[in-house]
């Protein structure tokens, strides 16, 4: 998928799938392509950046992979000041604080999206590891997410099946 660049947002969807196969078991994936990412956003410069990604750096509910990509690219983010992460694996709606090296961040720091909260396959989050969570969805519901941007304003707006927000996220610009 191309990015998606204006003035303002930088919207760019990394393949962070492979990084975590069996056939690169030295993270080399992860290397090369959080190298090419760096240089990407060097180079076109915006005053936003939203990434989505399969995995969730801070998934509940496939650990050890979550550990992995956050590990692999929870610095990259916070030493390129990606605002929001968007990822759905782990069939789960929630949503963090702003986090930056790992922890709740006093000032600044990524907001990360996990979306992946539809169809039929819908997990409940693990009653640990919540701490990070500015919202969460306890019940398996479907919901969807609607994006939108204007007047530099990026806004989430999360609604359930009966049409009821149940959640909502501004990033003003």
């Amino acid at each position: 998928m191309a990015p998606y660049l204006n003035s303002s947002y930088y919207i760019m969807m990394l393949d962070a799938v492979g990084e975590y196969q069996h056939d690169h078991p030295d993270n080399s994936y992860g290397i090369i392509q959080a190298e090419w990412f760096r240089s990407v956003v060097e180079n076109n410069p915006a005053d936003h950046i939203v990434v989505a990604m399969h995995y969730s750096p801070y998934g509940n509910n496939h650990r050890e992979t979550n550990k992995n990509v956050l590990k692999t690219w929870g610095p990259v983010f916070d030493e390129v000041g990606v605002d929001i992460v968007i990822s759905g694996h782990d069939h789960v709606y929630a949503r963090t604080y702003p986090m930056y090296d790992d922890a709740i961040a006093e000032d600044g720091g990524t907001v990360y999206y996990s979306i992946g909260f539809a169809g039929h396959k819908l997990i409940n989050l693990h009653d640990s590891g919540l701490e990070n969570y500015a919202y969460y969805q306890s019940a398996a519901e479907s919901v969807i997410i609607l994006m939108s941007i204007a007047d530099g304003a990026l806004t989430f707006t999360t609604i359930n099946q009966n049409g009821d927000i149940i959640d909502g996220f501004a990033f003003a610009g």
